[in-house]
């Protein structure tokens, strides 16, 4: 099996991911297999999704929106 990326309990995993899809909101849903760690022991389980992107909201940022 191939993973795309890691998953993770960090939102940063999320926002990663949402960018490398590059969903937009007219876009079917896209089926990613991703490479998640369990706890305590870190063995590698690898874990299917599905992400589609149904809204967006712009938030103010110092580099802009």
């Amino acid at each position: 099996m191939r993973a795309h990326a890691f998953t993770g309990s960090s939102s940063a995993f999320l926002v990663a991911l949402a960018r490398l899809l590059r969903l937009t909101p007219d876009s079917p849903e896209t089926r990613v297999r991703l490479v998640a760690f369990t706890d305590p022991v870190l063995a590698p389980l690898t874990v299917d999704q599905s992400w589609a992107l149904l809204r967006s909201e712009a938030h103010p940022t110092d580099n802009g929106p």
